[in-house]
């Protein structure tokens, strides 16, 4: 154990020697380099939040205009819509008469209560070991 003890002494003084004898040109070197690359991924930070800001507005600008066509409607829209409930209407006339599919299963339901019984029964009986 003393000479573990003593090993890692050694081990950090042999450390703490190279790391003093290390130039501070290549300290000062690394260091500018690291403050370079820091600001120019802050440039490209700030720009691309910048572009995103910028198609945020433009996005929010036409969702604006769109809502205000759509409530006080422009002749040409007045068209469309016209049109577009024309065709949503033998749409739904020619579903309405039928039923949709019945795809759904139970079994999911029937895994989860089976799943909460056994956990339950499980806890019950680790309780009443006790």
């Amino acid at each position: 154990m003393r000479r573990l003890g003593i090993g890692v002494v050694m081990l950090l003084l042999a450390t703490a020697m190279a790391i003093a004898q290390t130039p501070q040109s290549d300290q000062q070197s690394a260091t500018d380099k690291a403050k370079g690359a820091a600001s120019s991924a802050a440039g490209e930070v700030k720009s691309g939040v910048e572009t995103g800001a910028q198609k945020t507005e433009e996005g929010a600008k036409k969702a604006g205009g769109a809502v205000k066509n759509a409530v006080t409607g422009t002749s040409e829209q007045a068209g469309q819509t016209a049109e577009q409930s024309g065709q949503t209407a033998q749409g739904e006339s020619a579903t309405g008469n039928q039923k949709l599919p019945q795809s759904a299963s139970p079994l999911p339901l029937f895994t989860l209560l089976g799943l909460g019984s056994l956990s339950l029964g499980a806890w019950k009986a680790r309780l009443f070991r006790k």
